[in-house]
């Protein structure tokens, strides 16, 4: 994209914006890397020194690599979600552990033909 927008007179505006747009994303992956620190990655399968740095954005490209800092800006997005999906699925098994020690029924499992008529009036 940057190469072909490079040189016409026309597009420099466009231009301005990609060059702004650039520094300030990378002042964000800068900040939220600084935010991850030294907390470690939650899950037992990592090794036990990882932390969710080096496990979501290990490195904050150069501001000039638009490419690099896109591709860390997904991965960084994709394992960060993925983590809040484990963290919420413990949390649900912690929370049916301390219901059932307390001796609380388990909820019925949903209805799939309700779900399918849900799904479709959602639509």
């Amino acid at each position: 994209m940057w190469e072909r927008l490079n040189g016409e007179p026309s597009n420099q505006r466009v231009l301005e914006m990609v060059v702004d747009q650039k520094a300030t994303l990378r002042s964000r992956l800068v900040s939220i890397q600084a935010e991850m620190g030294g907390h470690l990655y939650p899950f037992d399968h990592a090794q036990t020194s990882t932390t969710l740095q080096e496990y979501a954005l290990p490195r904050v490209p150069v501001e000039s690599d638009l490419g690099g800092l896109v591709e860390a800006t997904e991965r960084m997005q994709s394992r960060l979600i993925s983590v809040q999906t484990k963290l919420f699925a413990r949390l649900a098994q912690a929370a049916e552990k301390i219901e059932e020690a307390i001796g609380m029924l388990p909820l019925p499992e949903p209805d799939d033909e309700l779900d399918t008529t849900l799904a479709s009036s959602a639509r």
